[in-house]
Protein backbone atom coordinates (compact mmCIF):
# COMPACT_ATOMS: atom_id res chain seq x y z
CA UNK A 1 0.00 0.00 0.00
CA UNK A 2 1.61 3.56 -0.86
CA UNK A 3 1.39 5.49 1.79
CA UNK A 4 -0.39 9.37 1.44
CA UNK A 5 2.42 11.31 3.17
CA UNK A 6 6.12 9.96 3.04
CA UNK A 7 8.59 12.70 4.54
CA UNK A 8 12.27 12.84 5.87
CA UNK A 9 14.80 15.08 7.00
CA UNK A 10 11.44 17.76 8.05
CA UNK A 11 13.62 21.18 9.25
CA UNK A 12 11.29 24.29 9.87
CA UNK A 13 12.93 27.39 10.98
CA UNK A 14 10.74 30.94 11.65
CA UNK A 15 11.82 34.17 10.08
CA UNK A 16 13.11 34.88 13.60
CA UNK A 17 15.74 31.89 12.45
CA UNK A 18 13.90 29.73 15.70
CA UNK A 19 14.23 26.34 14.77
CA UNK A 20 10.68 24.41 15.62
CA UNK A 21 11.65 20.98 13.96
CA UNK A 22 14.65 19.13 13.28
CA UNK A 23 14.79 16.32 11.33
CA UNK A 24 11.66 14.94 11.68
CA UNK A 25 10.15 12.11 9.92
CA UNK A 26 6.42 10.92 9.05
CA UNK A 27 4.58 8.46 7.49
CA UNK A 28 0.69 8.19 6.89
CA UNK A 29 -1.28 5.36 5.05
CA UNK A 30 -4.99 5.40 3.87
CA UNK A 31 -6.97 4.18 6.66
CA UNK A 32 -4.42 4.90 9.85
CA UNK A 33 -4.66 7.05 12.62
CA UNK A 34 -1.62 8.60 14.22
CA UNK A 35 -1.43 10.36 17.12
CA UNK A 36 1.25 13.18 17.32
CA UNK A 37 2.01 13.83 20.97
CA UNK A 38 4.08 15.65 23.17
CA UNK A 39 4.24 18.50 26.08
CA UNK A 40 3.20 22.05 24.98
CA UNK A 41 5.72 23.87 22.19
CA UNK A 42 7.35 20.35 21.38
CA UNK A 43 6.40 21.13 17.71
CA UNK A 44 2.99 19.23 17.21
CA UNK A 45 1.18 22.28 15.39
CA UNK A 46 4.13 23.01 13.44
CA UNK A 47 4.39 20.05 11.88
CA UNK A 48 0.46 19.77 11.19
CA UNK A 49 0.91 22.98 9.74
CA UNK A 50 3.70 21.70 7.16
CA UNK A 51 1.20 18.41 6.81
CA UNK A 52 -1.75 20.44 5.80
CA UNK A 53 0.47 23.24 3.64
CA UNK A 54 -0.10 26.27 5.54
CA UNK A 55 4.04 25.91 5.64
CA UNK A 56 5.10 27.17 3.60
CA UNK A 57 1.52 28.84 1.99
CA UNK A 58 1.13 31.04 4.63
CA UNK A 59 3.70 30.90 7.18
CA UNK A 60 7.03 32.41 6.16
CA UNK A 61 10.70 30.59 7.27
CA UNK A 62 12.90 28.01 6.08
CA UNK A 63 11.66 24.75 5.40
CA UNK A 64 13.44 21.49 4.45
CA UNK A 65 13.13 18.21 3.35
CA UNK A 66 12.22 15.54 1.20
CA UNK A 67 9.66 13.19 0.45
CA UNK A 68 5.61 13.40 -1.23
CA UNK A 69 2.44 14.74 0.03
CA UNK A 70 0.07 12.64 -1.84
CA UNK A 71 1.36 12.61 -5.49
CA UNK A 72 2.96 15.99 -4.92
CA UNK A 73 7.15 16.42 -4.16
CA UNK A 74 7.87 18.38 -0.85
CA UNK A 75 7.45 20.93 -0.36
CA UNK A 76 4.17 21.53 -2.05
CA UNK A 77 3.73 23.67 -5.49
CA UNK A 78 0.08 23.10 -5.92
CA UNK A 79 -1.58 24.24 -2.58
CA UNK A 80 -4.92 23.89 -3.99
CA UNK A 81 -4.99 20.42 -4.93
CA UNK A 82 -3.58 19.20 -1.32
CA UNK A 83 -5.95 21.51 -0.08
CA UNK A 84 -8.89 19.41 -1.76
CA UNK A 85 -8.12 16.28 -0.21
CA UNK A 86 -7.40 17.08 3.40
CA UNK A 87 -9.83 18.71 6.38
CA UNK A 88 -8.47 20.11 9.29
CA UNK A 89 -9.93 21.33 12.82
CA UNK A 90 -8.08 23.50 14.85
CA UNK A 91 -7.94 23.96 18.55
CA UNK A 92 -10.01 26.95 18.30
CA UNK A 93 -12.90 26.29 15.31
CA UNK A 94 -13.77 30.01 15.27
CA UNK A 95 -10.39 30.84 13.77
CA UNK A 96 -10.95 28.93 10.72
CA UNK A 97 -14.27 29.95 9.60
CA UNK A 98 -14.61 31.90 6.29
CA UNK A 99 -18.23 32.92 6.51
CA UNK A 100 -20.81 34.32 9.54
CA UNK A 101 -23.62 31.62 9.02
CA UNK A 102 -23.69 27.76 8.89
CA UNK A 103 -25.10 26.58 6.07
CA UNK A 104 -22.59 29.38 4.06
CA UNK A 105 -20.02 27.49 6.21
CA UNK A 106 -20.92 23.83 5.41
CA UNK A 107 -21.15 24.99 1.47
CA UNK A 108 -17.63 27.31 1.18
CA UNK A 109 -15.17 24.53 0.46
CA UNK A 110 -17.47 22.84 -2.14
CA UNK A 111 -18.75 26.37 -3.61
CA UNK A 112 -15.12 27.23 -4.31
CA UNK A 113 -14.69 23.75 -6.08
CA UNK A 114 -17.37 24.17 -8.14
CA UNK A 115 -19.93 21.71 -6.89
CA UNK A 116 -23.68 21.99 -7.72
CA UNK A 117 -26.12 23.07 -5.57
CA UNK A 118 -27.79 19.71 -5.81
CA UNK A 119 -24.72 18.35 -4.77
CA UNK A 120 -24.18 20.56 -2.26
CA UNK A 121 -27.95 20.17 -1.01
CA UNK A 122 -27.12 16.48 -0.47
CA UNK A 123 -23.95 16.60 1.19
CA UNK A 124 -24.77 18.94 3.40
CA UNK A 125 -27.88 17.48 4.39
CA UNK A 126 -26.32 13.96 5.23
CA UNK A 127 -24.16 15.88 7.20
CA UNK A 128 -25.67 17.71 9.39
CA UNK A 129 -27.61 15.05 10.41
CA UNK A 130 -25.11 12.86 10.78
CA UNK A 131 -23.87 15.25 13.48
CA UNK A 132 -27.00 16.63 14.96
CA UNK A 133 -26.76 20.04 13.69
CA UNK A 134 -30.09 20.42 11.33
CA UNK A 135 -31.52 22.97 13.93
CA UNK A 136 -27.84 25.06 13.58
CA UNK A 137 -28.25 25.83 9.43
CA UNK A 138 -29.82 29.09 9.87
CA UNK A 139 -28.24 30.17 12.61
CA UNK A 140 -25.37 32.73 13.06
CA UNK A 141 -21.75 31.23 13.94
CA UNK A 142 -21.25 34.05 16.08
CA UNK A 143 -24.30 32.77 18.42
CA UNK A 144 -22.84 29.28 18.63
CA UNK A 145 -21.07 27.62 22.30
CA UNK A 146 -17.68 26.68 21.59
CA UNK A 147 -19.16 22.91 20.84
CA UNK A 148 -21.27 23.55 18.25
CA UNK A 149 -18.95 25.77 16.69
CA UNK A 150 -16.62 22.62 16.73
CA UNK A 151 -19.65 20.75 15.63
CA UNK A 152 -19.94 22.82 12.52
CA UNK A 153 -16.19 22.89 11.90
CA UNK A 154 -15.50 19.00 11.79
CA UNK A 155 -18.30 18.77 9.61
CA UNK A 156 -17.34 21.75 7.07
CA UNK A 157 -14.19 19.57 6.98
CA UNK A 158 -15.50 16.45 5.85
CA UNK A 159 -16.93 18.31 3.00
CA UNK A 160 -17.06 17.39 0.32
CA UNK A 161 -14.80 14.72 0.53
CA UNK A 162 -10.96 14.39 2.21
CA UNK A 163 -8.54 11.86 2.47
CA UNK A 164 -6.94 12.99 5.63
CA UNK A 165 -8.65 14.48 8.63
CA UNK A 166 -6.45 16.59 10.88
CA UNK A 167 -7.73 17.23 14.07
CA UNK A 168 -5.80 19.39 17.09
CA UNK A 169 -6.93 19.00 20.75
CA UNK A 170 -10.77 18.78 19.19
CA UNK A 171 -12.23 17.31 22.19
CA UNK A 172 -11.51 20.63 24.89
CA UNK A 173 -14.58 21.81 24.30
CA UNK A 174 -17.22 19.04 23.43
CA UNK A 175 -19.36 17.12 26.00
CA UNK A 176 -19.27 13.31 26.39
CA UNK A 177 -22.07 12.66 24.05
CA UNK A 178 -20.19 15.00 20.82
CA UNK A 179 -16.99 12.83 21.60
CA UNK A 180 -18.57 9.46 21.44
CA UNK A 181 -20.11 10.35 18.79
CA UNK A 182 -16.70 12.08 17.54
CA UNK A 183 -14.88 8.06 18.42
CA UNK A 184 -17.92 6.61 16.23
CA UNK A 185 -17.38 9.07 13.32
CA UNK A 186 -13.35 8.67 13.11
CA UNK A 187 -14.07 4.68 13.64
CA UNK A 188 -16.28 5.04 10.30
CA UNK A 189 -13.60 6.93 8.31
CA UNK A 190 -11.03 4.52 8.81
CA UNK A 191 -12.81 2.31 7.89
CA UNK A 192 -13.70 3.75 4.63
CA UNK A 193 -9.77 4.45 4.28
CA UNK A 194 -9.47 8.06 5.10
CA UNK A 195 -6.52 8.65 7.19
CA UNK A 196 -6.42 10.60 10.49
CA UNK A 197 -4.19 12.75 12.41
CA UNK A 198 -4.88 13.50 15.99
CA UNK A 199 -2.81 15.97 18.23
CA UNK A 200 -4.25 15.21 22.13
CA UNK A 201 -3.13 14.60 25.37
CA UNK A 202 -6.50 12.98 26.17
CA UNK A 203 -6.17 8.80 25.40
CA UNK A 204 -9.72 7.86 26.90
CA UNK A 205 -11.84 8.44 23.36
CA UNK A 206 -9.19 7.99 20.96
CA UNK A 207 -6.80 5.08 22.55
CA UNK A 208 -8.84 2.40 20.65
CA UNK A 209 -8.47 4.34 17.19
CA UNK A 210 -4.87 4.38 16.92
CA UNK A 211 -2.64 2.83 15.06
CA UNK A 212 0.79 4.61 15.43
CA UNK A 213 2.24 7.58 17.99
CA UNK A 214 4.85 10.09 17.29
CA UNK A 215 6.42 11.68 19.98
CA UNK A 216 7.65 15.36 19.89
CA UNK A 217 10.55 17.06 21.99
CA UNK A 218 11.89 20.28 21.76
CA UNK A 219 10.63 19.77 17.75
CA UNK A 220 12.76 16.44 17.65
CA UNK A 221 11.13 13.23 16.90
CA UNK A 222 11.82 11.31 20.40
CA UNK A 223 10.20 7.94 19.67
CA UNK A 224 7.65 6.35 17.62
CA UNK A 225 5.47 3.91 19.10
CA UNK A 226 2.84 1.33 18.46
CA UNK A 227 -0.76 1.12 19.97
CA UNK A 228 0.63 -1.56 21.77
CA UNK A 229 3.76 -0.29 23.13
CA UNK A 230 1.32 2.74 24.13
CA UNK A 231 -0.32 0.78 26.30
CA UNK A 232 2.26 -0.56 28.16
CA UNK A 233 4.20 2.75 29.37
CA UNK A 234 3.33 3.41 32.54
CA UNK A 235 2.29 6.73 34.15
CA UNK A 236 5.17 8.43 34.37
CA UNK A 237 5.98 7.64 30.96
CA UNK A 238 2.86 8.53 29.71
CA UNK A 239 2.93 12.33 31.71
CA UNK A 240 6.71 12.38 30.40
CA UNK A 241 4.80 12.42 26.53
CA UNK A 242 2.36 15.02 27.46
CA UNK A 243 -0.14 12.50 27.52
CA UNK A 244 -2.90 11.79 30.49
CA UNK A 245 -3.27 8.14 32.26
CA UNK A 246 -5.46 5.50 30.10
CA UNK A 247 -7.71 5.52 33.18
CA UNK A 248 -8.34 8.63 34.78
CA UNK A 249 -10.41 9.61 37.77
CA UNK A 250 -14.00 11.11 36.40
CA UNK A 251 -15.47 11.41 39.83
CA UNK A 252 -16.55 15.28 40.37
CA UNK A 253 -16.09 17.68 43.24
CA UNK A 254 -13.42 15.01 45.07
CA UNK A 255 -11.11 17.71 46.24
CA UNK A 256 -11.68 18.27 49.95
CA UNK A 257 -12.70 22.35 50.63
CA UNK A 258 -10.71 23.95 52.84
CA UNK A 259 -12.50 25.97 55.59
CA UNK A 260 -12.20 29.71 55.30
CA UNK A 261 -14.35 32.77 55.53
CA UNK A 262 -16.99 33.18 52.83
CA UNK A 263 -15.74 36.99 52.41
CA UNK A 264 -16.67 37.23 48.70
CA UNK A 265 -20.56 36.49 47.75
CA UNK A 266 -21.78 36.42 44.30
CA UNK A 267 -26.14 36.58 44.15
CA UNK A 268 -28.13 36.02 40.42
CA UNK A 269 -31.87 36.93 41.37
CA UNK A 270 -34.47 36.42 38.68
CA UNK A 271 -31.84 36.33 35.89
CA UNK A 272 -33.24 35.77 32.41
CA UNK A 273 -31.43 36.76 28.74
CA UNK A 274 -32.28 36.29 25.03
CA UNK A 275 -30.14 37.07 22.25
CA UNK A 276 -31.78 39.43 19.66
CA UNK A 277 -35.00 37.93 18.07
CA UNK A 278 -35.30 35.08 20.52
CA UNK A 279 -38.99 34.93 21.38
CA UNK A 280 -37.78 32.37 24.50
CA UNK A 281 -35.30 33.26 26.75
CA UNK A 282 -32.20 30.95 26.66
CA UNK A 283 -31.41 31.26 30.37
CA UNK A 284 -34.15 31.31 33.35
CA UNK A 285 -31.80 31.42 36.57
CA UNK A 286 -34.47 32.33 39.31
CA UNK A 287 -31.70 32.09 42.30
CA UNK A 288 -28.12 31.21 42.64
CA UNK A 289 -26.06 32.06 45.64
CA UNK A 290 -21.97 31.32 44.99
CA UNK A 291 -19.00 31.94 47.38
CA UNK A 292 -15.45 32.07 47.86
CA UNK A 293 -15.60 28.64 50.00
CA UNK A 294 -15.41 26.76 46.88
CA UNK A 295 -13.99 26.40 44.02
CA UNK A 296 -17.00 25.92 41.44
CA UNK A 297 -17.41 23.89 37.80
CA UNK A 298 -20.10 24.59 35.84
CA UNK A 299 -21.25 21.63 33.27
CA UNK A 300 -23.57 21.21 30.55
CA UNK A 301 -24.16 19.88 26.88
CA UNK A 302 -22.90 21.71 24.07
CA UNK A 303 -25.35 24.61 23.54
CA UNK A 304 -26.40 24.63 27.19
CA UNK A 305 -25.38 28.43 27.84
CA UNK A 306 -22.66 27.71 30.15
CA UNK A 307 -20.53 30.84 27.91
CA UNK A 308 -23.90 32.32 28.09
CA UNK A 309 -24.05 32.52 32.02
CA UNK A 310 -20.44 33.24 32.40
CA UNK A 311 -20.58 36.39 30.05
CA UNK A 312 -23.13 37.98 31.67
CA UNK A 313 -21.83 37.34 35.18
CA UNK A 314 -18.63 39.47 33.76
CA UNK A 315 -20.16 41.99 32.42
CA UNK A 316 -19.51 41.34 28.76
CA UNK A 317 -23.35 40.50 28.36
CA UNK A 318 -26.23 42.49 29.93
CA UNK A 319 -29.43 40.49 31.35
CA UNK A 320 -32.72 40.95 29.34
CA UNK A 321 -34.12 41.35 33.73
CA UNK A 322 -33.63 40.14 36.92
CA UNK A 323 -30.14 41.32 39.15
CA UNK A 324 -26.43 40.13 39.96
CA UNK A 325 -25.00 40.85 43.51
CA UNK A 326 -21.43 41.37 44.76
CA UNK A 327 -21.13 41.42 48.34
CA UNK A 328 -24.96 42.36 48.53
CA UNK A 329 -24.23 45.15 45.97
CA UNK A 330 -26.02 45.60 42.72
CA UNK A 331 -24.15 45.37 39.66
CA UNK A 332 -24.64 47.22 36.51
CA UNK A 333 -22.25 45.25 33.72
CA UNK A 334 -19.63 47.95 33.67
CA UNK A 335 -19.65 47.21 37.70
CA UNK A 336 -19.13 43.16 36.96
CA UNK A 337 -16.66 44.04 34.06
CA UNK A 338 -14.15 45.81 36.79
CA UNK A 339 -14.20 43.06 39.26
CA UNK A 340 -13.97 40.08 36.82
CA UNK A 341 -11.15 38.31 34.46
CA UNK A 342 -12.72 35.74 32.25
CA UNK A 343 -10.58 33.29 30.37
CA UNK A 344 -12.06 32.60 27.64
CA UNK A 345 -11.78 29.58 24.97
CA UNK A 346 -10.60 31.84 22.01
CA UNK A 347 -7.36 33.26 24.25
CA UNK A 348 -5.69 34.40 21.33
CA UNK A 349 -8.54 37.29 21.30
CA UNK A 350 -7.44 38.21 24.52
CA UNK A 351 -3.15 38.74 24.18
CA UNK A 352 -2.53 42.51 23.56
CA UNK A 353 0.77 42.90 23.87
CA UNK A 354 4.37 42.64 22.10
CA UNK A 355 5.93 40.24 25.08
CA UNK A 356 4.38 37.74 27.50
CA UNK A 357 5.91 39.25 30.76
CA UNK A 358 4.40 42.55 29.57
CA UNK A 359 1.19 41.06 28.92
CA UNK A 360 1.65 38.98 32.60
CA UNK A 361 2.70 42.43 34.15
CA UNK A 362 -0.11 45.04 33.11
CA UNK A 363 -2.05 45.82 35.46
CA UNK A 364 -1.17 42.85 37.59
CA UNK A 365 -2.03 43.23 41.17
CA UNK A 366 -0.39 40.65 42.67
CA UNK A 367 3.08 40.69 41.59
CA UNK A 368 4.36 39.63 44.44
CA UNK A 369 3.25 36.18 43.13
CA UNK A 370 4.61 36.73 39.88
CA UNK A 371 7.91 34.39 40.22
CA UNK A 372 5.59 31.22 41.69
CA UNK A 373 3.43 31.66 38.18
CA UNK A 374 5.70 31.81 36.08
CA UNK A 375 7.53 28.81 37.31
CA UNK A 376 4.93 26.96 37.96
CA UNK A 377 3.35 27.19 34.43
CA UNK A 378 6.67 26.81 32.47
CA UNK A 379 6.86 30.44 31.16
CA UNK A 380 10.50 31.71 31.87
CA UNK A 381 11.41 30.50 28.28
CA UNK A 382 8.43 32.71 27.21
CA UNK A 383 8.92 36.52 28.85
CA UNK A 384 10.86 37.89 26.04
CA UNK A 385 8.23 35.93 23.22
CA UNK A 386 5.34 37.60 21.49
CA UNK A 387 2.13 35.85 22.73
CA UNK A 388 0.63 35.50 19.58
CA UNK A 389 3.71 33.15 18.46
CA UNK A 390 2.98 30.51 20.96
CA UNK A 391 1.59 27.29 20.53
CA UNK A 392 -2.31 27.17 21.50
CA UNK A 393 -1.14 25.52 25.06
CA UNK A 394 1.48 28.29 25.83
CA UNK A 395 -0.91 30.72 25.07
CA UNK A 396 -4.05 29.10 27.46
CA UNK A 397 -0.97 28.97 30.21
CA UNK A 398 -0.15 33.30 29.20
CA UNK A 399 -3.97 33.80 30.27
CA UNK A 400 -4.65 31.77 33.16
CA UNK A 401 -1.40 33.29 34.67
CA UNK A 402 -2.74 36.44 34.08
CA UNK A 403 -6.13 36.09 35.01
CA UNK A 404 -4.52 34.06 38.64
CA UNK A 405 -2.18 38.51 38.64
CA UNK A 406 -4.79 40.31 37.49
CA UNK A 407 -6.21 40.92 41.35
CA UNK A 408 -9.50 40.95 40.41
CA UNK A 409 -12.24 39.40 42.93
CA UNK A 410 -13.91 36.77 40.43
CA UNK A 411 -12.07 34.81 38.45
CA UNK A 412 -13.94 33.17 35.50
CA UNK A 413 -12.56 30.01 33.36
CA UNK A 414 -13.82 28.73 30.07
CA UNK A 415 -12.13 25.40 29.36
CA UNK A 416 -9.02 26.12 30.87
CA UNK A 417 -7.50 23.25 29.99
CA UNK A 418 -7.61 23.08 26.22
CA UNK A 419 -4.21 22.65 24.75
CA UNK A 420 -2.81 21.87 28.27
CA UNK A 421 -0.82 18.70 28.38
CA UNK A 422 -0.99 16.57 31.48
CA UNK A 423 1.72 17.78 33.88
CA UNK A 424 0.32 21.62 32.70
CA UNK A 425 -3.42 20.18 33.92
CA UNK A 426 -2.26 19.65 37.57
CA UNK A 427 0.02 22.79 37.75
CA UNK A 428 -3.08 24.71 37.01
CA UNK A 429 -5.06 22.46 39.49
CA UNK A 430 -2.89 23.26 42.56
CA UNK A 431 -2.42 27.12 41.38
CA UNK A 432 -6.28 27.57 41.56
CA UNK A 433 -6.30 26.24 44.76
CA UNK A 434 -3.31 28.10 46.21
CA UNK A 435 -4.86 30.98 45.01
CA UNK A 436 -8.72 30.19 46.37
CA UNK A 437 -7.16 29.85 49.37
CA UNK A 438 -4.68 32.76 49.46
CA UNK A 439 -6.62 35.13 48.42
CA UNK A 440 -10.61 35.87 48.71
CA UNK A 441 -11.31 35.29 45.37
CA UNK A 442 -14.16 33.51 43.87
CA UNK A 443 -13.46 30.56 40.90
CA UNK A 444 -15.98 29.37 38.66
CA UNK A 445 -14.67 26.77 35.86
CA UNK A 446 -16.32 25.97 32.96
CA UNK A 447 -14.94 22.97 31.81
CA UNK A 448 -16.18 19.03 29.95
CA UNK A 449 -12.65 17.76 31.20
CA UNK A 450 -14.11 15.93 34.21
CA UNK A 451 -10.94 14.34 35.59
CA UNK A 452 -9.19 18.16 35.81
CA UNK A 453 -12.91 19.13 37.43
CA UNK A 454 -12.71 16.29 40.14
CA UNK A 455 -8.68 17.73 40.51
CA UNK A 456 -9.83 21.11 41.70
CA UNK A 457 -13.62 21.48 42.05
CA UNK A 458 -15.41 21.70 45.76
CA UNK A 459 -18.96 21.87 43.92
CA UNK A 460 -20.15 21.52 40.58
CA UNK A 461 -23.16 23.41 38.99
CA UNK A 462 -25.33 21.72 36.60
CA UNK A 463 -26.92 23.99 33.69
CA UNK A 464 -29.35 22.39 31.65
CA UNK A 465 -31.99 23.65 29.08
CA UNK A 466 -31.83 27.02 30.62
CA UNK A 467 -32.00 26.10 34.20
CA UNK A 468 -29.45 25.65 36.77
CA UNK A 469 -29.48 22.75 39.42
CA UNK A 470 -26.81 21.20 41.66
CA UNK A 471 -25.18 18.22 39.82
CA UNK A 472 -25.48 14.91 42.01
Amino acid sequence: MDALIDLKHLHYQTVSEETLLTDIAFKLYPGECVLLCGKSGSGKTTLLNILTGLIPELFEGKLRGEGQLFDQPFPLTDFQSHAAKIGRVFQNPKSQFFTSEVLSELAFKMENFGFSREEMQEKIKASASFFQIDELLAHSLYQLSGGQKQKVALASSLLPECKILFLDEVTSNLDQQAIEQLKQTLQQLKQAGVAVVLIEHRLDYCLELLDRIYVLEKGKLKQELSASELKALSGTQLLSFGLRHLKEPTALGTMPAIAQAASVHLQIEKLQFAYHKQKQPQLSIESLALNNQQIIGLIGENGAGKSTFIQLLTGLLKPKSGHILLNNQAMKPKDLLAQSFLVRQEVSLQLFFETVEKELTFQAKRLDYFEDIVQALSLQALLSRHPQSLSGGEKQRVAIASAILSGKTCLFFDEPTSGLDAIQMQQVSQQLRYLQQKYPVLIVIISHDQPFLAQVCDEIIELSAGQIKIAE
